[in-house]
C-alpha cells in the first residue's frame, strides 16, 4: 500500500455509522444518501477496497472520501478489468464476484444478441497478473462473498443467476442474496462452505431445471447450514408463468416479503386426523349418495355379461341421482351426473333417454349430462383434463356439484391397453382416482364379466382391490311373475355385501318406424316386486349350483350339514374365493338356515 494512503479504519472514522466486520469495515457511503450502511472498506496488498452495495462507483466513493480529507492510494482506483471481448466487443452488462477483502476475482459478462438470445462469458483474474477469459478454477466463489464474510449472522437467500440475485437483494433487504457461477448445471463446482451455520432460503426459478437445481443445493447444504428450506414462488402466486424469476415483473399487489416468513410448525398430520377412545362420538348423519350403497368420492364398478342390461341399469341409476329421486328403494342425494357413454352413438343414446324420460316423467329435469364420445383414460392426459374441465363447467352452469361420473365402459376407455396386465390396470385405476379426487365425485365404471361369470368381472385384480363398491347384473332363470334380472352387490363398504339390490326386467319399448318400415325399439329398466308368495330361486350360477347340490343330498336323506361340509360340497362347483359369498347369499335369501348341528334347507324340496 502507498505509504501515505489512509487505512480502511481511518477512512471509516470519517463516515456515519462505522462498524468493524470480520473482514473490514462497514459505514454509510459518502457518494449517495445512505441511511443504512452500504459501503464496505477493507485493506489489501494492492490498496484500499471500496465497495458500495447500492452501486456507487469506486471513483465516486474515492472522490467523496478525499473531499472529507482522506488520502487514498492509486492502485485500487482501477482494477484494469477489460471492458470488451476480442470477438464479441463491449459487453452490455456484468456482475462482479469479489473475495473476502472486496477485490474482484471474477466478472460474469453478458452480451445481448439479436432475437433475444444472450451470450455469457466469465472473465477471471490471472494469478500471474492481468485478466483472462475463462472459467474460474473450482471451487468457484459465491456471489457477494465479501458481504457474506462481513455479516456472518445475516440470513441468506439463494437464487439462480446474478441478474436475479441483484433484483432479489432489493426485494429482500434484510437478507443477503447470493448465487453460484455457471447456472443450473454448475452447482457442484461452487464452494458452499461460506454458508456453514447459516439460515438459507432457496428460491428457484419457476421451471423444472430451477427446481431440480435448488433441490440439489438443499441436499448438499443441509450438512453445513443451520437451516435450509425451499420457497417456490408458484406456491404463493399460482398464476406466475413457467420460467418466471425474481428479476421479472412482480404481479400487482404481490408481497414477496411474506414468502420468507417461516410457516408455523404444525403437529404431525396423522395425529391431527386421529382421536382417542374417550374422544369417539356417535354420528347419525352419515354421508351418502345412494343410502347404504355408496357416497361421493368413491370408486364403483357395475359389471355384467353381454346383454345383461348393465348400461340400462347405469342410465336408470344416473337419472334418479340427477333428479334426487328414490332409487332401488333407497334415499338419494341429488347432484350433477356426467355420463361418458363411450360405447354408443348419440342417436341410439338419445333413444334410450327418450324412453327413460317417458317411463319416468319425474326424471325429466334430471341433472344428467350425456357425452357419447370415446375417450382414452389410460394414456390420454388430454382426455383426462377434458373430463375435469367439463365437470368444472357443468358445476358453473347447473349450480350444483358433480356427484357422479359414469364411465361406460372400461374396455372402450382403456386405450388399447392390456386389461389383464397389472401395469396397465394400475395406471388406469390411478387415472380414475385422479378424476375422482379432483372432482370429489363418485366414479362408476361400467364393465364386462369375465369368461367365467362365476369368477367375477374381467381384468386384473388391481381394479377389484381399489373399489369402494361393486355391483353386478345377473340374469335369472325364467319364471312367470318373477324378474328376469337382478342387480346384486358384491364388495361394498357402505352397506351389505352379496345382497339383492334391484330385481328388474328390461322392457322393450318402440319409438316408431324407420324409413324401411321396421320398428325402432330400445329398452328401459322396470323394477319388479318380489314380495309375497314362494321364494324365488337364486340366480343361475354358483348359488344355484350349491343349492341344487344341497337339495339333491336332502332327497337322499341328508338334512343337516356343518359349515365345513357345505364348503367341501361347494369346492368342485366354484372357485374358492366365491364360496363364502355364495353361502352368505343363500343364507340372506332364506334358502339355507342355521339350525342345531349346522345348516338346513330353508325350503326343503317336496
Amino acid at each position: 500500500m502507498h505509504e501515505t494512503s489512509w487505512s480502511a479504519e481511518r477512512c471509516a472514522a470519517l463516515l456515519h455509522k462505522p462498524k468493524r466486520t470480520p473482514n473490514g469495515w462497514k459505514a454509510c457511503c459518502p457518494a449517495h444518501e445512505d441511511r443504512n450502511p452500504s459501503l464496505f472498506l477493507a485493506d489489501g496488498d494492492d490498496g484500499l477496497a471500496l465497495v458500495c452495495y447500492a452501486g456507487c462507483s469506486y471513483r465516486d466513493i474515492a472522490q467523496a472520501l478525499e473531499a472529507k480529507g482522506a488520502t487514498l492510494g492509486q492502485t485500487r482506483r482501477s482494477e484494469d478489468i477489460p471492458s470488451e471481448h476480442f470477438q464479441l466487443g463491449a459487453y452490455h452488462s456484468y456482475w462482479d464476484y469479489r473475495d473476502t477483502t472486496g477485490r474482484v476475482i471474477l466478472r460474469v459478462c453478458r452480451w445481448e444478441q439479436p432475437g433475444g438470445k444472450k451470450d455469457i462469458r466469465p472473465l477471471i483474474r490471472n494469478p500471474e497478473g492481468g485478466w483472462k477469459w475463462g472459467h474460474h478454477p473450482t471451487p468457484r466463489p459465491l456471489f457477494h462473498l465479501d458481504r457474506l464474510a462481513s455479516d456472518p449472522e445475516a440470513p441468506v437467500v439463494m437464487v439462480e443467476g446474478e441478474k436475479t440475485a441483484v433484483a432479489a437483494q432489493k426485494l429482500f433487504p434484510s437478507h443477503l442474496v447470493t448465487t453460484w457461477a455457471g447456472g443450473a448445471a454448475a452447482m457442484g463446482q461452487a464452494d458452499w462452505t461460506p454458508l456453514t451455520g447459516r439460515s438459507v432460503i432457496l428460491i428457484p426459478d419457476c421451471d423444472t431445471p430451477g427446481r431440480k437445481a435448488m433441490a440439489w443445493v438443499s441436499t448438499h447444504l443441509k450438512p453445513l447450514a443451520k437451516e435450509v428450506r425451499i420457497v417456490d414462488p408458484q406456491r404463493f402466486v399460482t398464476t406466475l408463468p413457467d420460467g418466471w424469476d425474481l428479476a421479472d415483473t412482480l404481479p400487482e399487489g404481490c408481497d414477496v416479503a411474506q414468502w420468507l416468513v417461516p410457516e408455523k410448525p404444525q403437529p404431525p398430520r396423522l395425529l391431527e386426523l386421529g382421536f382417542t377412545v374417550q374422544q369417539a362420538q356417535a354420528h347419525v348423519d352419515l354421508p351418502y349418495l345412494v343410502k347404504d350403497l355408496f357416497d361421493r368420492g368413491q370408486l364403483i364398478v357395475l359389471w355384467g355379461a353381454p346383454g345383461s342390461g348393465k348400461t340400462f341399469v347405469a342410465l336408470h341409476m344416473a337419472g334418479h341421482i340427477g333428479a334426487g329421486k328414490m332409487w332401488a328403494g333407497r334415499r338419494v342425494k341429488q347432484g350433477v351426473v356426467f355420463y361418458i357413454c363411450a360405447e354408443s352413438t348419440r342417436k341410439r343414446l338419445e333413444n334410450r333417454i327418450i324412453v327413460l324420460r317417458e317411463r319416468y316423467p319425474e326424471l325429466t329435469d334430471s341433472l344428467v349430462y350425456f357425452v357419447p364420445v370415446q375417450v382414452d383414460l389410460l394414456h390420454g392426459d388430454g382426455d383426462i383434463m377434458d373430463v375435469l374441465a367439463a365437470c368444472k363447467e357443468l358445476e358453473a352452469r347447473m349450480g350444483e356439484q358433480v356427484a357422479l361420473i359414469v364411465v361406460d365402459t372400461l374396455s372402450v376407455t382403456f386405450g388399447g391397453g392390456d386389461e389383464n396386465g397389472p401395469e396397465d390396470m394400475g395406471l388406469y385405476v390411478s387415472n380414475i382416482k385422479r378424476i375422482k379426487d379432483s372432482t370429489g365425485a363418485a366414479v362408476l365404471i361400467v364393465h364386462h364379466a369375465g369368461k367365467d361369470e362365476s369368477r367375477g368381472m374381467r381384468g386384473h385384480s388391481a381394479l377389484l382391490g381399489a373399489l369402494d363398491a361393486e355391483f353386478m347384473v345377473e340374469k335369472l332363470e325364467p319364471a312367470p311373475g318373477w324378474p328376469s334380472r337382478m342387480l346384486k352387490s358384491g364388495k361394498l363398504r357402505e352397506g351389505q355385501s352379496n345382497a339383492d339390490i334391484l330385481p328388474f326386467d328390461l322392457e322393450v319399448c318402440s319409438l316408431g318406424l324407420d324409413p324401411d318400415g321396421d320398428v325402432v325399439s330400445t329398452c328401459v329398466v322396470t323394477p319388479v316386486s318380489v314380495s309375497g308368495g314362494a321364494p324365488r330361486r337364486p340366480p343361475a350360477g354358483t348359488q344355484t349350483k350349491l343349492l341344487t347340490a344341497l337339495e339333491r343330498a336332502h332327497k337322499d336323506g341328508r338334512v343337516v350339514w356343518t359349515d365345513k361340509e357345505v364348503r367341501e360340497m361347494a369346492k368342485p362347483l366354484m372357485s374358492r374365493n366365491v364360496i363364502s359369498g355364495a353361502i352368505v347369499a343363500l343364507a340372506n335369501g332364506g334358502f339355507i338356515k342355521q339350525s342345531v348341528g349346522g345348516f338346513v334347507l330353508g325350503f326343503p324340496p317336496e
